[in-house]
């Protein structure tokens, strides 16, 4: 089980992360290679259930949860709610609720902090990116794996504590 302190210590980094990496693509001066990385560490992190899902959508599908995210009618959304445990519930309220297609091709909540809704728009608007199939591709034409890319980045975060332990959590979801 990972260390609470080391949780809020990876997440303050991928907060600052996103922050920096908003500010470059307002500056021209992105570099999505990053930008992804950040924003699927976060993605799994919030979303335990459902980070991989977002990470192996295609970038359509993608485009099309972010396209359908305003037009969406309430009883859709209100369906989609009625999924999710107590405390997702609680965090759908404060944070950007999207809908991916998931398994069986049923929706699958995805949440987002808004700064990470507006850096996935430019993500996928990011002309770097448009001949991938994923948006969050590995160099193999394949989706990233959830578990190499915490391992990175608990890597980079030297003062962690148990490091592997939150890099295990995503390989055990990784292989269930």
């Amino acid at each position: 089980m990972p260390v609470t302190r080391d949780l809020v210590a990876v997440r303050a980094h991928l907060d600052d992360a996103v922050d920096r990496n908003l500010q470059e693509y307002g500056d021209e001066n992105s570099d999505a290679k990053e930008a992804k990385k950040h924003m699927a560490c976060k993605v799994i992190l919030y979303n335990k259930r459902r980070g991989r899902e977002f990470i192996k959508s295609t970038r359509d599908e993608i485009e099309i949860a972010l396209r359908e995210r305003d037009a969406a009618p309430a009883h859709e959304i209100e369906e989609v709610t009625e999924n999710l445990s107590p405390i997702e519930k609680h965090l759908s309220k404060v944070m950007k609720l999207i809908r991916l297609k998931g398994k069986q091709g049923k929706a699958a909540p995805v949440l987002l902090q808004a700064d990470d809704l507006k850096l996935l728009k430019f993500l996928s608007k990011d002309e770097t990116c448009k001949h991938e199939k994923y948006m969050f591709q590995s160099s193999m034409k394949f989706p990233m794996r959830s578990h190499i890319l915490l391992g990175q980045l608990t890597s980079e975060l030297p003062m962690l504590k148990k490091p592997d332990a939150i890099r295990a959590t995503a390989l055990r979801k990784y292989m269930a």
